[in-house]
């Protein structure tokens, strides 16, 4: 076994020893992509290699990810996937963008709709419970960024960043919360790295 494999059940005790919440759960994307750990790879390193943390008591629980059509939302499904999770993958454009190997093996269900439309999402979650269901995990992933410097901002601008990344994000928490209560669920905000980028004010304004 190669020093990079033989360091992941390191890694898995660093990551656990780093976040003091909830090992079972992802916190921060911090978590997953950067952590500071000397002579550790980082995770998007063992990402690469098609090696993602294992935690067991994560299995059969069934979990919301928004924010799936790229990049952070895709990685997480295919990482709750991982640990045999059964995975509602919310995306918003006309076509998701999971690309799995075999798909129909995974336990994944994709699920077209905007954070903002709280009737739809709610609507699917009622109907998805009265079958039988429950969900035990949502990850508030969804978010946007509008590039617009400091000099330039308007109220739109504002009100586009703050919609998206906050109000929808709070109402659709809470949403789940409601039906989640009875489930032993959790809910998990704040996924996204901050913005630290200058003249970004409304984006770093909801970040911060």
């Amino acid at each position: 076994m190669n020093d990079f494999h033989s360091s992941i059940p390191d890694l898995n005790k660093a990551i656990a020893s780093q976040n003091p919440f909830d090992r079972s759960l992802i916190v921060r994307s911090n978590d997953i992509w950067k952590p500071s750990f000397p002579d550790v790879p980082s995770i998007n390193s063992v990402y690469m290699e098609n090696q993602f943390i294992k935690y067991p008591d994560l299995a059969d629980r069934t979990v919301v990810i928004t924010g799936t059509n790229r990049g952070i939302g895709e990685t997480l499904v295919k990482a709750f996937l991982s640990c045999q999770c059964r995975v509602v993958a919310v995306y918003r454009q006309d076509r998701p963008c999971i690309s799995l190997p075999d798909i129909a093996e995974y336990r994944l269900i994709l699920l077209q709709a905007d954070i903002g439309d709280r009737t739809t999402i709610g609507a699917w979650l009622t109907e998805f419970e009265s079958s039988g269901n429950s969900v035990n995990i949502l990850v508030n992933n969804a978010g946007v960024l509008k590039n617009t410097p400091l000099l330039e901002c308007d109220e739109n601008d504002w009100h586009y960043i703050m919609d998206a990344n906050l109000k929808h994000t709070f109402f659709l928490s809470q949403l789940f919360a409601k039906h989640m209560k009875k489930n032993d669920g959790k809910v998990r905000t704040n996924i996204g790295n901050s913005s630290t980028s200058p003249l970004k004010e409304d984006y770093n304004r909801y970040r911060f």
